[in-house]
């Protein structure tokens, strides 16, 4: 998996999960509470190997400095979770 910077938002991007299954896309706070989660549906690419996804949270992107969070693809065909990838989230404390 890899972030990016899109429309001001965090994305998430993947390869190697199942063509055309699903896979859960999960963003949680270093704590282990969702900040965020959707299913997607992993497509063929012609530069990546195997299924492939994009996504763009309604995260925003520039946030302080400070991995607090990582994000995770569940791919649910073979049951087997990506490695965490370290990310910066901006939380609200009211």
């Amino acid at each position: 998996m890899f972030s990016y910077e899109y429309n001001n938002h965090l994305s998430l991007g993947g390869g190697n999960f199942t063509v055309g299954g699903r896979v859960y896309v999960v963003v949680k706070l270093n704590s282990g509470a969702t900040h965020y989660g959707k299913w997607v549906v992993a497509r063929p690419r012609q530069r990546n190997p195997g299924g492939t996804f994009h996504v763009e949270t309604r995260i925003p992107y520039h946030c302080p400095p400070g991995k607090n969070s990582y994000a995770r693809g569940y791919n649910q065909a073979t049951g087997v979770w990506s490695p965490k990838l370290p990310v910066s989230i901006c939380v609200r404390f009211d």
